[in-house]
């Protein structure tokens, strides 16, 4: 069973203030739908003036019709200024603000301040994986063997059951863009971006990733594909350990590029289970043979490898030496019908990941 440590959630308090009534009322409505979020709305000047004599504020969103140099802006933590152009700045007696655009889909709004607000409230997520989500990649040594397949069927399975589930995926060149959605949003790139300068892990997080409609959360993927290249073993157990331990997800499953890199080295070594993919073809049996002959030099604990068997791949001696969770027959149709074959039929045995 996966244990969880206690997690103190702080609700953000979010003020917005605009004059266009319509408007503000649906901002609203939007926001106090979020979790933990806390948010109150004004439509003039004086009753902002003396909500922030008053209380201090996480997030203030306001238009910048009703500044004035009267407003204590220092009781906000982040200032955001809605604007109805392109225009990045404006005359206002605030000094240090951001700028969103006012008219756009209220969930992107939402966001991208969020995802202001979590470069400047203190960090979180890195207190050595205090809030614990089990880290599961899936490898295999070949192309072709139906891992990332079985990475989303694992995902979606766990869903089912009721956990949170983050999809992340370490592949140079991915194929998941062709199962979950990609909107051209924010991406892991976005993460990676901004490590090594501090950020509250959570809130980034949580303003960037998308769920499907089965409930599975994910990355959209890289804009550039070398992004992924320059990610070091270092830089990988960071992010890894920096995901898990931010509380959003209680089990992170990780698609993994096919080679044995320094980055999948590492992942390998500090995951809780390994998922290994094999397939029936001669040469994807030949490299995952030399794959399990050389498993006890990436890990330490050779306990943690579960395989398993696709296209109707027959295990051998080798594999037997470890739990096989699955026995998958070739299913001619596409990606998505495939999964939900998989899902339906029960074909992995997830309680062996739980």
């Amino acid at each position: 069973m996966l244990l969880r440590s206690m997690v103190i959630i702080m609700k953000i308090k979010i003020a917005i203030a605009d004059n266009e009534i319509a408007y503000i009322n649906k901002l609203f409505s939007v926001f106090e739908r979020k979790e933990n979020v806390s948010v109150s709305m004004f439509t003039e000047t004086e009753s902002l003036k003396k909500a922030l004599n008053n209380q201090n504020y996480d997030i203030l969103i306001i238009n910048p019709e009703l500044d004035s140099d009267t407003l204590n802006y220092k009781k906000a933590t982040v200032v955001v200024f809605l604007s109805d152009n392109s225009s990045s700045t404006f005359n206002v007696s605030c000094q240090d603000y951001s700028v969103v655009l006012k008219y756009q889909q209220i969930s992107k709004i939402f966001n991208e301040i969020i995802n202001i607000y979590s470069e400047i409230v203190p960090t979180s997520g890195m207190d050595g994986r205090s809030t614990i989500a089990k880290i599961i990649p899936v490898y295999s040594p070949a192309g072709g063997t139906g891992k990332t397949t079985v990475a989303l069927s694992v995902a979606e399975m766990l869903v089912n059951r009721g956990y949170k589930v983050l999809y992340i995926n370490f592949e140079m060149i991915s194929s998941y863009g062709t199962y979950l959605p990609q909107n051209n949003g924010r991406n892991f790139g976005d993460i990676i971006s901004k490590m090594g300068v501090g950020f509250n892990w959570k809130l980034k997080i949580e303003s960037i990733i998308q769920t499907t409609q089965k409930g599975i959360m994910y990355f959209e993927e890289f804009k550039n594909i070398f992004d992924v290249y320059e990610i070091s073993a270092a830089d990988a157990e960071m992010l890894v350990n920096g995901i898990a331990s931010a509380g959003v997800c209680d089990y992170l499953i990780i698609d993994m590029d096919n080679d044995l890199s320094a980055v999948n080295r590492k992942i390998m070594s500090i995951s809780d289970i390994v998922v290994a993919v094999a397939a029936a073809s001669e040469t994807a049996s030949y490299k995952f043979n030399k794959f399990l002959e050389h498993f006890d030099i990436i890990v330490e604990n050779t306990d943690k490898l579960n395989i398993v068997c696709n296209f109707g791949k027959q295990p051998d001696n080798a594999i037997s030496a470890y739990p096989v969770i699955a026995n998958i027959p070739q299913i001619n149709s596409g990606f998505k019908n495939v999964i939900d074959y998989i899902n339906k039929n029960s074909l992995i045995n997830i309680e062996n990941l739980m």
